[in-house]
């Protein structure tokens, strides 16, 4: 009888220690699963187009910049892109800063804020 006693602990035992092992291989499946589908989700919210054309924007703005009137000039660029951009239901900017020398861009949507500061030389932003 006793034996008897010490195979059903020993079952249930082993039966506990299986049943733990496969609760933690769902969860650590389930946490990977998570967070594949946020970084999925990311990567497609991310606004790199949006980002690259305001990137050209000020790259053509600096090409173009009359130097006399620099100041007139930025700011007209500056309402110019804004209002673009309000259209898209995001924020976007783009201030010319000493002379065209220095670019500053802002994009902010719901997910994602981006502040990049360009330095221009000879026309040439980089």
């Amino acid at each position: 009888m006793a034996s008897m006693k010490d195979r059903g602990q020993i079952l249930i035992l082993f039966t506990l220690v299986v049943s733990t092992i496969i609760i933690s291989i769902s969860v650590l499946h389930a946490q990977n699963i998570l967070a594949g589908m946020e970084t999925s989700r990311t990567m497609m919210l991310f606004p790199k187009e949006e980002i690259r054309n305001l990137k050209d924007l000020a790259d053509v703005a600096v090409k173009k910049m009359p130097s006399a009137k620099w100041q007139e000039y930025s700011q007209e660029i500056y309402d110019q892109i804004r209002t673009l951009y309000s259209q898209k239901g995001v924020y976007g900017d783009l201030i010319i800063v000493e002379n065209g020398n220095k670019v500053i861009l802002n994009f902010v949507s719901a997910d994602v804020e981006y502040s990049e500061t360009i330095y221009c030389v000879g026309g040439e932003c980089k």
